[in-house]
């Protein structure tokens, strides 16, 4: 297998950097080196240049009193020499020796995230909002339905002018030619980050080749898009990080081995950077990753280019603690020629950064001695000395990194919680019952409060307390969390910092009725034939109101109505039982369809609910089928057998592995045998958690039975539930339908 090899430098260490595109690097210079710019969460950009592993400061200058959001390159295209950089509303250019020549102040309320310029015209993305500024004047915008998380400006379907390419939360990739939709691409995932792959033009071709667009999504998917002049587009692959599903959070197109192809260079939010390499003559073709490397903490922005040595590429790294990292093509470990000793390249540039971190420690002594001389000459009694004895005492706040996502393989929600410093421990408190799914998480200290023991009992509103204890200074968690659906509320999150003094912060995440459902843009032909039971709700319903009242049930609706379209209709896939649901609104009405009872009466009890807050009369029906409950349980069968399998098969494991050794190739092994020795570790971690995944079934069956007996109008089941529980540990499908449809 191809592979790349790439050698660990690590160059910088700066203040805390939060934002993705925080660091560029200038065109070549007379040494045939490039110089690296990077803004941090302190508002301050730094310009470096390297000498035998040493960095040299060229400038470093406070542009802003917060982080730098963005920064990127632009001025004469030939040249591109000048530096913008944005924060909040306010975008700034400053020349390479870093003199400012350039300020505008946006009016639109939204924090700018992104910002791209090519000669006069400057290209925002903010929240929702992308705007183009000319000669900086207001010249076009476009809302979007869905966040924007990343924007890319490139020659994508002409070669007359520029297109903007917008990553979408809400799983769309849109291309705007000024301020109007051009085209709009469906995924699978939230789209987190984007590349343009730019290949050689043949000019003696009247037609127009196809442009390809690379992206990133949430679920750490890569794919690439080929799309032509006509706005007519083809996914022509895609890769799923099969191993951990983790975000993509930047793409950077660059021929790092120099055989004049570009490869495709990724940083994900776990902290992995990942080189690819395309077959430029079969785009079709899936590419061969090249090279791996994980450094521990989120990657938030990627460069390549030559910074230490001339002639030896390399992937520059900003991580989120503020490291900058190089991966280098330059074999640091062979001789230095230019050195007498005979060191070795990568003794003589740690030998380097040491002198130049002893310096920097230097200086920041003399700082602090500065300061304390300072806050000595101040008397104890005066106010001055107690306002600032209160503001070294007061907590600073501190940025976090953090994802509160459904994982749809596993149908659990995935929260990511990383810090620039140790955590000490993190408190999570929820008003809807969940389930602790097993994470990688042995080093952290793990108590699980009962609701009776909460603050306020059982009648508090809490059902779910649970506090871990961090050990070995770690800056990150990975949890896995199961919700019930059909309750909703507020999940808080509170992170404790090992800081001096010690400093929470609160982060809260909306659960909403159906929270194990995800939007999906079709449903699949067998999918959209089934059965359903049918939810129809009348009365005096604007299209607004109705599109709130769906989003407040469903996650993953956009959060932004398209107006212009007068009827709306979404799909959602339940990510446990794969069972489906579609929601159609207009005014005057709201339809909801679903194979599952549970669905159509939680959507009920929420609609009806939410009628009565804003006294708004409604008619509701319901139709129920018999069918929509049979095809329901042949979904939930396939869990049902699995989970019984699973003692089975963990009986077998043993024996088999055991048989496994004694030959170097058994193939008289059954295929169900070999399926069995290859998934052993997946069913010994099954088996142990078999117990709740039946609790858990169980459940859901329980629920689906009061809830088809709800829709009907007959509330009194308990008598029933006895016979039900014999019939589910049975595991007997059919004769669970008979019991439902007595």
């Amino acid at each position: 297998m191809a592979s790349l090899n790439l050698e660990r430098s690590d160059l910088l260490q700066l203040d805390p950097i939060s934002a993705k595109g925080t660091l560029k690097l200038l065109p070549l210079g007379k040494k045939n080196k490039q110089k690296l710019l990077i803004g941090d969460d302190s508002g301050q950009l730094s310009c470096y240049e390297f000498k035998k592993g040493e960095p040299q400061v060229v400038f470093q200058t406070k542009v802003f009193e917060g982080p730098v959001s963005c920064i990127c390159l632009g001025g004469n295209p030939q040249k591109r020499d000048k530096v913008f950089l944005s924060h909040s509303q306010r975008i700034v250019g400053l020349t390479k020796k870093g003199k400012e020549f350039f300020k505008l102040t946006s009016t639109l309320t939204e924090p700018i995230r992104k910002i791209v310029v090519e000669d006069t015209r400057i290209w925002t993305g903010c929240e929702n909002i992308y705007n183009l500024f000319d000669d900086g004047k207001d010249a076009a915008y476009f809302i979007s339905r869905g966040q924007i998380n990343d924007l890319l400006v490139a020659n994508v379907t002409r070669d007359t002018d520029f297109d903007t390419v917008l990553a979408c939360q809400d799983k769309f990739i849109r291309i705007i030619r000024t301020s109007q939709l051009f085209v709009e691409i469906p995924t699978d995932f939230p789209v987190t980050a984007l590349g343009f792959l730019q290949l050689e033009r043949d000019l003696t071709l009247s037609a127009r080749k196809p442009s390809f667009v690379i992206f990133g999504t949430s679920r750490g998917t890569l794919g690439i898009v080929q799309i032509n002049s006509n706005g007519s587009h083809e996914i022509l692959w895609e890769i799923d990080d099969d191993e951990k599903r983790n975000c993509i959070n930047c793409i950077n197109v660059y021929d790092i081995n120099k055989d004049g192809v570009s490869e495709i260079i990724i940083g994900r939010d776990d902290g992995r950077v990942e080189v690819f390499k395309i077959q430029p003559d079969n785009m079709m073709a899936e590419p061969l990753r090249l090279f791996c490397k994980d450094i521990g903490e989120s990657v938030r922005s990627i460069e390549s280019g030559v910074v230490n040595t001339p002639d030896y590429p390399e992937v520059i790294v900003a991580a989120y603690s503020g490291k900058v990292i190089s991966f280098t093509t330059e074999p640091l470990r062979s001789r230095a020629t230019d050195d007498a000793y005979g060191r070795s390249i990568q003794t003589v540039n740690n030998e380097n950064r040491i002198k130049s971190l002893r310096k920097e420690l230097e200086d920041m002594k003399k700082q602090l001695d500065k300061a304390r001389d300072k806050l000595k000459k101040v008397q104890p009694s005066s106010g001055a000395a107690s306002a600032a004895a209160a503001a070294m005492r007061a907590p600073t706040d501190f940025p976090v990194n953090s994802q509160f996502d459904l994982d749809t393989l596993h149908a659990a929600y995935t929260l990511n919680i990383e810090l620039q410093t140790p955590i000490d421990l993190l408190v999570i408190r929820s008003p809807v019952v969940l389930d602790l799914v097993e994470s990688d998480n042995s080093s952290s200290v793990l108590s699980i409060t009962p609701p009776s023991l909460q603050p306020g009992g059982e009648d508090g509103g809490g059902k779910f307390m649970a506090v871990f204890r961090c050990q070995n200074a770690e800056r990150r968690l990975l949890l896995n969390l199961r919700t019930n659906e059909g309750e909703f509320g507020e999940l808080v999150v509170t992170i404790v910092a090992a800081m001096n003094p010690k400093a929470a912060k609160v982060v809260k995440y909306e659960l909403k009725p159906l929270s194990l459902h995800t939007r999906v843009h079709m449903l699949a032909d067998e999918e959209a034939s089934r059965p359903r039971h049918r939810l129809r709700y009348t009365g005096n319903i604007s299209t607004g109101t109705a599109y709130e009242w769906i989003s407040a049930i469903f996650p993953d609706v956009p959060p932004r109505l398209d107006e212009e379209i007068g009827e709306q209709r979404f799909f959602f896939r339940n990510t446990f039982t794969l069972g489906t649901a579609i929601a159609e609104i207009r005014r005057n009405e709201i339809i909801v369809e679903s194979e599952s009872a549970s669905v159509i009466a939680i959507a009920k009890e929420n609609l009806t609910r939410m009628a009565n807050y804003r006294r708004t009369a409604v008619e509701e029906s319901i139709t129920p089928s018999n069918a929509a409950v049979q095809c329901f349980f042949s979904l939930l069968a396939e869990k049902l057998h699995y989970q019984q399998s699973l003692e089975r098969k963990v009986q077998l494991v043993d024996a088999i592995h055991e048989l496994s050794l004694q030959e170097t190739n058994p193939v008289w092994l059954s295929s169900e045998y070999r399926e069995i020795l290859a998934q052993q570790e997946t069913i010994r971690r099954e088996f142990k958690s078999r117990t709740r995944a039946l609790e858990y079934l169980c459940g859901i069956i329980t629920d689906l039975f009061v809830d088809w007996h709800r829709i009907q109008g007959n509330t009194d089941v308990r008598r029933k539930l006895p016979q039900l529980q014999q019939l589910i540990v049975s595991s007997n499908v059919q004769s669970l339908v008979k019991y439902f449809l007595e």
